[in-house]
């Protein structure tokens, strides 16, 4: 199932972003600790294979949460708009893995430990060959 490795996508895709420059490469699955700001965590919240009873899905489907976390309120949005840019609407393969549409179906924001934090979250369809 390649909506299993929808992080793999993720991180590939925010290190080619424009983002990148501001987080300096710190992109961190599920958990990142002791890290300087800004940085960004994402972890796969859900997958959805698709089929039916009679045949195996040609497409499954992940959701993403990106958290973008910044001691500064206007770098936080700054950087979350740069990856949502660079997410938004996307075809691509990455690792071997084809994906035909990502797009944002949330966004919040929230302010912890000293961060301002904007969550993205993104839907993945990926096709299974």
């Amino acid at each position: 199932m390649n909506a299993l490795h929808a992080g793999i996508v993720i991180k590939s895709l925010i290190k080619a972003s424009g983002a990148n420059e501001d987080i300096e490469g710190r992109i961190y699955p599920v958990i990142a600790q002791d890290v300087p700001y800004p940085f960004v965590v994402y972890a796969r919240t859900g997958v959805t294979p698709s089929g039916s009873k009679d045949r195996f899905s040609d497409e499954d489907s992940a959701t993403v949460m990106v958290s973008v976390l910044a001691a500064k309120y206007e770098e936080s949005i700054r950087i979350a708009d740069k990856i949502e840019a660079s997410l938004r609407r996307r075809r691509t393969t990455v690792e071997g893995f084809e994906v035909s549409e990502i797009r944002l179906i949330e966004s919040d924001e929230d302010f912890q430990n000293g961060a301002y934090i904007q969550n993205l979250v993104f839907n993945i369809d990926f096709i299974n060959n």
